[in-house]
């Protein structure tokens, strides 16, 4: 199954059989998106995000545009990095980061106690 869903033939062709149905469903039921983010530190202290949008590809958009924007700006370098890596995002950065990248959004939480989380 692996060998399959690595063929790229193999997949963009499941791609092109499925398409017409998500568009069908997206325009029933739209395209909204949520992510929930939970940490858990080592010290067991536990932190919570939230992210919800009424519209997938407007959302990706906004998000792709703010990074786009930070490495023009020189807040961090082309390519795709985790958070402490040096050439991520830098910490001072970060928050006008999200304000971009949160346009448009029905709920953006970060840093909430996870009891504290309205969905």
């Amino acid at each position: 199954m692996q060998d399959l869903l690595r063929d790229k033939n193999v997949t963009l062709k499941f791609a092109e059989c499925v398409d017409p149905f998500i568009r069908v469903i997206d325009g029933i039921v739209g395209e909204r998106v949520a992510m929930r983010i939970d940490l858990e530190s080592s010290n067991g202290h536990t932190t919570t995000g939230l992210f919800a949008h009424n519209n997938l590809s407007v959302s990706v958009g906004y998000a792709a545009a703010a990074f786009a924007l930070a490495v023009l700006e020189g807040s961090t370098k082309p390519g795709v990095w985790f958070p402490e890596e040096p050439e991520g995002i830098a910490i001072d950065a970060r928050k006008l980061l999200l304000r971009r990248a949160s346009r448009g959004v029905t709920n953006f939480t970060m840093n909430k106690n996870s009891g504290m989380i309205e969905c």
